[in-house]
């Protein structure tokens, strides 16, 4: 009698390189596109093949031991994900970019920030490498696959980075609470616990000055809630929306006691006829709904500060004087 064979002719062969290439394409879709030297070699690739794939475009080397499958057309995850394989098994997003991940920031052009137990890729100008010996694990997290600093860990780090202003600091502690990834009084509680260390009481004095989530989306709010507040004038919910029998609305500024919305209008946003129209019917909806609506362009904010307040602050007076209480 002939001996069975001890394959089963029903299984895969584990070894096969088509069953070899669904594994390394399963990897890449699990990782933005990406696979590292590392991995390649485990999945049973030999050196010369990687070097006869990176020839042919089969592989794009984006950073040492770190390649695209395929193309370089990278999303936001790729770039980031990309950058934290070149630094190493154990390295994190982390500060600024761990907050754009987490769409606390907007993506800008600078190295991307990595934190790891090493100093790899620390030699490449697009990574900005700092080295921690540990993290607790309550700082660490995976986002969109991506291993990262948590956010409360990215703010701290970021409130560290002297080249962050208290504008930018402030404004990304305003969207991770509005989006809910922090909780002012659980990150006070914990800053409270740590020792000494830089940008700590900077971070602090943001959190002590408890105001409401300023969500601005652009240099020109930005500029317009500092002057208000340099004004000493009440603080306005910010991109606020608002649901009324006319509709809903998303406002630049609202100041719900006084039944008073401001809208601060760049000329590229709102230059053309279609726009400028739009613009003229949305205020006679939201005057219907019995709110006041005023514009406030670039040239007021930035050009007469000074007079762009004293109007905002009659504007308050008359509006409280008027006691408009009709609220949507």
């Amino acid at each position: 009698m002939r001996a069975e064979s001890s394959s089963d002719p029903a299984q895969p062969d584990q070894t096969s390189p088509p069953h070899r290439e669904r594994r390394l394409a399963d990897l890449a879709r699990r990782q933005h596109g990406l696979l590292t030297h590392a991995q390649l070699l485990g999945l049973g690739v030999a050196r010369s093949t990687v070097h006869d794939r990176v020839t042919a475009a089969r592989l794009h080397q984006l950073y040492r031991g770190v390649y695209a499958l395929g193309h370089r057309s990278l999303t936001l995850e790729a770039r980031l994900l990309a950058a934290v394989l070149a630094c190493g098994p154990d390295a994190l997003l982390s500060h600024r970019s761990a907050l754009v991940l987490f769409g606390v920031c907007k993506p800008r052009a600078e190295a991307i920030h990595v934190t790891s137990p090493t100093s790899r890729g620390g030699r490449d100008p697009r990574i900005q490498a700092h080295r921690s010996r540990s993290l607790p694990q309550t700082d660490t997290t995976r986002h969109q696959g991506i291993p990262t600093t948590a956010v409360p860990r990215a703010l701290i780090d970021l409130a560290a980075d002297s080249g962050c202003q208290d504008r930018e600091l402030g404004r990304a502690l305003d969207e991770a609470t509005y989006l809910g990834l922090v909780n002012p009084r659980s990150l006070a509680a914990r800053l409270a616990q740590l020792p000494p260390r830089r940008g700590l009481r900077r971070l602090q004095r943001l959190l002590a000055a408890e105001r409401p989530p300023a969500r601005t989306r652009s240099g020109l709010e930005d500029r317009f809630l500092e002057l208000v507040a340099a004004s000493a004038l009440p603080r306005p919910l910010t991109n606020h929306r608002l649901n009324t029998p006319e509709g809903s609305f998303e406002v630049d500024f609202y100041w719900p006691e006084a039944a008073l919305v401001v809208e601060t209008d760049g000329r590229r946003a709102h230059g053309s006829a279609r726009r400028f129209n739009a613009d003229r019917d949305r205020d006679q909806r939201l005057g219907v709904a019995g709110l006041r609506v005023f514009r406030f362009s670039a040239e007021h904010v930035f050009e007469q500060p000074q007079q762009t307040m004293r109007r905002l602050a009659a504007l308050l007076r008359i509006a409280a004087a008027a006691r408009w209480h009709t609220r949507p």
